[in-house]
């Protein structure tokens, strides 16, 4: 036993630690991976027991003003974030589609500093993300903490750390370009919603809002795909098959959600 788990220290030193980016060792929240996999484990405690049995017999919390002070927070964060990603990649003239290598760990130029600030704040979003799950079981809104939506909230913190601390910017920048504009688009209809009840009831709102996810998970999946191929790209190879598959993945299963919810329904 003593030898596995020294085994299993090393395998973490060595991959978690020591391969990590020293210009985000000062960065709350993700200079340690212990601290984000006990925000993870923390997050579907709650979600998945915790949650769900402390609110069993208890009234839905009305909490309409908080959700709106949240959605417009993350409407004008993730917009942010977008202009913030852009300006320091696109704008810059560093940005190549088939493949864009993350900035050096030793480069702390000016303009690399801001890729990696650019990246920690995306992953800083994805954290705050994970409150639309706590929000809905204060509201009992048990059925909408589905399987897709708990896997996609913790995907996408610890993908978020990962591409903060170990590969910051590079290639997986389309990544905070496409989605930041999504949840923008995402947010603004939970506002309206919170604002007036008939947009909730809109069919055309969700329609829509799920085509432009498809997309997103199509254009991302592709994207990813074409950095594999290319040869003396330094952008990590393995991390671009981990999201071209998880893009296919989530495509399959959005696509699933999308046939199940607006074209079957429209033919019963």
């Amino acid at each position: 036993m003593a030898y596995v788990l020294g085994q299993l220290y090393n395998v973490y030193r060595t991959y978690l630690v020591e391969y990590s980016d020293p210009r985000t060792d000062d960065l709350p929240l993700i200079n340690s991976p212990l601290i984000i996999f006990a925000i993870c484990a923390s997050y579907l405690y709650i979600v998945l027991s915790f949650g769900p049995r402390f609110m069993k017999d208890r009234a839905p919390f009305q909490i309409k003003s908080i959700l709106i002070v949240y959605n417009a927070f993350q409407i004008v964060a993730n917009i942010f974030v977008w202009i913030y990603i852009f300006k320091v990649t696109y704008y810059q003239g560093t940005f190549n589609l088939s493949c864009n290598s993350p900035t050096p760990q030793n480069d702390r130029s000016e303009n690399a500093m801001h890729q990696v600030l650019a990246t920690y704040c995306y992953f800083l979003l994805k954290v705050l993300d994970l409150l639309d799950t706590l929000f809905f079981i204060a509201r009992k809104k048990f059925s909408h903490v589905t399987f897709l939506h708990v896997y996609h909230h913790t995907g996408m913190v610890f993908g978020g750390f990962i591409a903060s601390r170990f590969c910051a910017a590079g290639h997986g920048t389309m990544l905070g370009i496409l989605n930041c504009f999504v949840h923008a688009v995402m947010y603004g209809y939970y506002l309206f919603s919170a604002l007036d009840e008939n947009v909730k009831k809109s069919i055309w709102w969700k329609k829509h809002i799920t085509q432009i996810q498809l997309t997103q998970f199509l254009l991302l999946g592709v994207h990813f795909s074409i950095c594999i191929f290319v040869a003396d790209c330094t952008y990590p190879k393995l991390f671009c098959i981990i999201m071209a598959l998880q893009n296919l993945f989530m495509m399959f299963m959005f696509g699933d959600f999308y046939r199940k919810t607006y074209l079957l329904k429209k033919m019963e």
